[in-house]
């Protein structure tokens, strides 16, 4: 009975533990998922500040090569290689801490990624003291920014949440609505200093416009009303409308064949102006992709911690119903198993000893045998074990009756025959 009443138990305890164990695990599964999801946007935010300052090289460097390398503006060039490596050794030192905590796809992204950092120095003594002409320096910066922006696109891929893959969306067209902006304001300062557009860099510049607000609307297509709110309220301010107005005009110019100079009377260096002018919105732009970042890292981890506490409060359920039916079934068992115990033991005793005893009494005493009182079974219930005690009562009683009848029949046919 006992052994029955285990297999009974055990079978939907086996199911919910299963069940439960398999909640817990995708539970834990989902805070790994959210953990790697926070893990790369942190580099991903790395990046995002090495991608903002290595165009400020390029644009710097490609500017350089066009005006005859000066030793001025190499010095320029040179400060603005210390900002990017600094960012460069963050992006190392969080991108080895991190490689084996990431998919093994954000991983290949990863050490691409480190791969073409490792080719930047030979990149920038060209640039800056070799033969590249403005646009090959554009070109193969580029490359490098590319390679640094595709990790974005890994951010999207690692996560479940709706909410977080339409932040990573947003936050990747952004990044590419950035560097067609500063694509822009590269291209234009190897332009301004000869006054004119070559038709592949009105081609290129082109190009980059319409790219910039084909990413912008992507970027307000999957922004939230808040994020619409605050990029319209970062980017923004004179030197804003001033890049506007500088690359409305330049188009204009160019357009009818006038040479691309004197935008601003009260300024002599045009070039300067522009970029000065395009910075701005390239910088306010990296504000706001800095505070997208951030609450990509805040809700990814938020939500890891809230799979944690529900993988927890699952296993302590589980744990609870294990303990609970164990319980259950053992008091259970022993409220079924004590009394059939008992009545298999009485049962046994009256069969064996108490009924052959009182038939030997009765036989013995004749005529004069009176059928003695029937002490019941220890079994007390109104359960069916109660009933079989009472019926076995009835059994015993109705036997002892018998063996009495049977007795003084006996005792008749003696006298009978006497």
């Amino acid at each position: 009975m006992r052994s029955r009443l285990v297999v009974l138990i055990l079978i939907p305890t086996l199911a919910t533990l299963l069940l439960g164990g398999l909640r817990v695990v995708m539970s834990i599964d989902t805070a790994s998922e959210y953990q790697q999801t926070s893990v790369l946007a942190r580099l991903v935010d790395k990046v995002a500040g090495l991608t903002h300052e290595l165009q400020s090289e390029r644009d710097q460097a490609a500017w350089n090569a066009t005006i005859g390398r000066p030793a001025k503006a190499i010095a320029a060039v040179e400060a603005q290689t210390l900002l990017t490596d600094k960012a460069a050794t963050a992006v190392r030192d969080l991108a080895n801490e991190v490689r084996t905590k990431v998919s093994s796809r954000a991983s290949d992204e990863i050490d691409h990624i480190l791969a073409k950092l490792d080719g930047v120095e030979v990149l920038r003594s060209q640039a800056m003291r070799g033969h590249l002409q403005p646009g090959a320096v554009i070109d193969q910066y580029t490359l490098v920014i590319d390679t640094l922006l595709a990790l974005q696109d890994e951010l999207a891929k690692s996560t479940q949440d709706d909410r977080l893959a339409a932040s990573s969306v947003t936050l990747a067209a952004l990044a590419r609505a950035k560097e067609n902006a500063s694509m822009q304001r590269g291209l234009l300062t190897t332009v301004l200093p000869v006054t004119r557009f070559e038709q592949a860099q009105l081609q290129n510049f082109l190009g980059a416009v319409s790219a910039e607000e084909s990413e912008l609307r992507a970027f307000r297509k999957s922004a939230t009303a808040d994020e619409r709110a605050d990029y319209d309220n970062t980017v923004t301010g004179g030197k804003v409308d001033q890049a506007e107005f500088i690359r409305t005009l330049v188009l204009d110019r160019a357009n009818a064949g006038f040479p691309l100079k004197g935008f601003d009377l009260s300024v002599r260096d045009d070039t300067q102006l522009w970029y000065d002018a395009m910075s701005q919105p390239i910088n306010r732009m990296r504000t706001v992709e800095a505070k997208l970042t951030s609450s990509i890292v805040a809700r990814s981890q938020s939500l890891k911690d809230d799979e944690q506490q529900r993988a927890i409060i699952v296993a302590a359920a589980v744990a609870l119903l294990l303990i609970a039916v164990l319980l259950a079934t053992t008091g259970v068992a022993r409220s079924l198993v004590r009394p059939l115990r008992r009545l298999r033991s009485e049962a046994l005793e009256i069969a064996g000893s108490r009924l052959p005893d009182t038939v030997q009494k009765l036989r013995e005493a004749g005529d004069a045998a009176e059928v003695p009182p029937i002490a019941p079974i220890q079994v007390v219930g109104r359960d069916e074990i109660g009933e079989v005690a009472r019926a076995f009562d009835e059994v015993h009683r109705e036997a002892v009756r018998l063996a009495g009848d049977e007795a003084r029949l006996r005792s008749n046919v003696n006298a009978m025959f006497v």
